[in-house]
C-alpha cells in the first residue's frame, strides 16, 4: 500500500530535506535522476556513492523493483500523471497561477510513503532536456524520526530567539539615555605607522639613492628616543666618478677589479663612517638587506646594539652564516622587520 502527498507549509515531517552529512541518520539509501529526452522516454542516472553500503544491501530485497513501481503508482494518478509526460505542465492551472505564476515546468516536491520506505521527488527545468526528476529514497522510519527532531530544535530556537529580542525591547525600555560626554578636543588620528615602519621607510628611501643598477641598499641607525643618528646607502667613496668604475657582477667573467666589489662602499659601512657624533653605543641599524660579514664587523665595534633587517636574500650565504655568528658572539639582537604591506619601495 503506497501514499502520496503534497508539502504543504506545516508539513514539517516531510517537508525537509537532509543534508549530505545527514545521510546516515535519516537512513538515506539512494539517489536516482531520471532525465526526460526530447525525444520521448527517460535516461536513468544512479548515484554512484560507494560509501552508502546501504543500496546494494537493499537491493537485494528487490528496493530497485519497488522504485519502478513508485514511478508506475505516480504516474497512474491523476494529478501527477503529467510527471511523465514531456511538453505538459505538472501541477493543475490553478496551482501554476497561483504559485507559479505560469511556468512551464514548476519545481514541485511530493512524497510517496511505501511499507519501508520515503520517496521523495522532486521536478525542476533541465538545461539539455526536457525536464530532470531527482528522487531520493529513505528508510522511511529513520526519516520520520530525524526530521521531527530537526524542527523539534528549530522550534526551540525560534522561541528562544524570539524571548531574547522581546528582552533586548524590554532592556532598551528600560535603559537610562547616558549623559552626553562632549571631549574637550578633537580626537588624534589613528593609523599612523610604527616606529619600525618609519625608520626603515627612511632607510628604503635611501636605498633609492644608489646608482647600482643590480642591487640597491639604504640604512638608517638611530640612536636615543627615537632620534636618527644617521644614514647611508651602498655606493662609491667620495670623489670617485659613478661613471667611470664598473658596476658589474662577479658572474659576468671579469676580473675581480673589472667588477663594483672592490670600489662600492656598503649602506651600513657608509652610515656608520657618516656619524658625526660621539658615539653609537647602544643605537639600532635599520637596513634592508641583511648585512655581510664585513659590515657586521663595523657594527659591532661601533657599538651598535640592534640589527633590524628587511630583505634575507643573503642571510644563508657564507657571509650572512659569518655575519650571524659574530652578531651572536658580540650579543647584537637581530630580528627581521615585519612592517606594513603598505610600505613598497
Amino acid at each position: 500500500m503506497m501514499e502520496v502527498g503534497k508539502f504543504a507549509d506545516g508539513d514539517w515531517a516531510y517537508a525537509y530535506m537532509p543534508m549530505q552529512e545527514d545521510r546516515e541518520a535519516t537512513g538515506f539509501i539512494t539517489q536516482v535522476t531520471l532525465h526526460c529526452m526530447s525525444g520521448g522516454g527517460f535516461l536513468e542516472s544512479w548515484m554512484s556513492d560507494r560509501r552508502y553500503k546501504s543500496v546494494a544491501d537493499e537491493s537485494k530485497s528487490g528496493f530497485s523493483e519497488e522504485l519502478h513501481e513508485v514511478c508506475d503508482f505516480l504516474g497512474r494518478s491523476a494529478e501527477y500523471g503529467n510527471l511523465w509526460r514531456p511538453g505538459c505542465a505538472v501541477l493543475s492551472k490553478e496551482d501554476i497561477k497561483r504559485r507559479f505564476r505560469g511556468r512551464r515546468h514548476p519545481n514541485f516536491t511530493v512524497h510517496v510513503d511505501s511499507a519501508r520506505y520515503t520517496y521523495l521527488f522532486r521536478c525542476g527545468d533541465a538545461p539539455l532536456h526536457d525536464r530532470d526528476i531527482h528522487i531520493f529514497c529513505y528508510k522511511k522510519e529513520a526519516l520520520r524520526k530525524h526530521s521531527e527532531e530537526y524542527f523539534r530544535k528549530q522550534e526551540e530556537r525560534v522561541k528562544m530567539r524570539k524571548k531574547e529580542n522581546e528582552q533586548d525591547k524590554q532592556n532598551e525600555i528600560n535603559k537610562k539615555p547616558a549623559a552626553k560626554i562632549v571631549p574637550a578636543v578633537s580626537p588624534k588620528r589613528s593609523g599612523s605607522i610604527s616606529w619600525d615602519e618609519y625608520f626603515m621607510g627612511v632607510a628604503a628611501l635611501s636605498a633609492m639613492r644608489s646608482k647600482d643598477p643590480h642591487t640597491q641598499v639604504g640604512c638608517c641607525i638611530v640612536g636615543a628616543k627615537n632620534r636618527i643618528a644617521s644614514v647611508g646607502y651602498n655606493g662609491l667613496p667620495f670623489g670617485c666618478d659613478d661613471d667611470e668604475y664598473p658596476w658589474n657582477w662577479h658572474s659576468e667573467g671579469l676580473s675581480e677589479n673589472e667588477t663594483k666589489y672592490p670600489y662600492v662602499v656598503h649602506s651600513e659601512l657608509n652610515a656608520i663612517l657618516n656619524y658625526r657624533g660621539e658615539s653609537l653605543e647602544g643605537a639600532k641599524m635599520y637596513v634592508t638587506m641583511f648585512p655581510c660579514c664585513e659590515c657586521a664587523k663595523a657594527i659591532i665595534q661601533s657599538g651598535i646594539k640592534e640589527v633590524i633587517y628587511r630583505d634575507a636574500a643573503y642571510l644563508h650565504s657564507p657571509s650572512g652564516a659569518a655575519a650571524t655568528r659574530m652578531f651572536k658572539s658580540a650579543g647584537v639582537s637581530v630580528r627581521r622587520f615585519g612592517g606594513d604591506k603598505r610600505l613598497i619601495f
